[in-house]
């Protein structure tokens, strides 16, 4: 699991109680909030706008807007991911490193944490780009968030679409 520095909007309400740095922290995210904090009962949540984050969980292949783009690939240039090494590379654009990280991080904290938001939107980038791996992992997170969900059949009708072969040419993506 990973702890995420740099990465959280700027308007965020709520207190987190109890010793934070002395346990690894999931932190989890739904389709218009995010919640932080440790995994105890007792441990009250954060709450921040989801924001492009969220874009790799609503969009469908193709159709992410050129702002949308630019926004998203701003973010994750002034993010880090802590303890997590290939963070940068994957975030360059490596794309071995963005789908070894993407599949870790959903078995390790879920695909519904900032950091899967995180890894998970740098794959958005490179599908978008043309690269052929990143629609596969896409759909595989995608999967996974609905099975946490009980099925839901819209994130199941988006992994069906993102797991489809691509038949046109890549878009041109703006880099940071």
């Amino acid at each position: 699991m990973a702890n995420v520095a740099g990465a959280l909007p700027a308007r965020v309400s709520g207190t987190v109680g109890g010793e934070m740095s002395s346990k690894t922290a999931c932190i989890h995210s739904g389709p218009d909030v995010m919640h932080a904090g440790r995994a105890s009962r007792r441990t009250p949540s954060i709450r921040v706008d989801a924001g492009p984050m969220a874009a790799w969980r609503t969009r469908a292949p193709g159709s992410l807007g050129g702002s949308e783009a630019m926004a998203l690939a701003r973010l994750l240039a002034s993010t880090s991911i802590l303890g997590e090494p290939r963070w940068p590379a994957a975030r360059n654009g490596d794309a071995a490193a963005a789908a070894a990280l993407a599949i870790r991080q959903v078995r390790a904290c879920g695909a519904d944490s900032v950091a899967s938001d995180l890894v998970m939107g740098n794959l958005l980038l490179l599908a978008e780009r043309g690269d052929p791996t990143a629609p596969t992992v896409i759909a595989y997170a995608l999967r996974a968030l609905a099975r946490r969900g009980a099925g839901d059949r819209r994130l199941l009708r988006l992994a069906a679409r993102w797991a489809r072969p691509r038949r046109r040419p890549p878009r041109a993506v703006a880099e940071p």
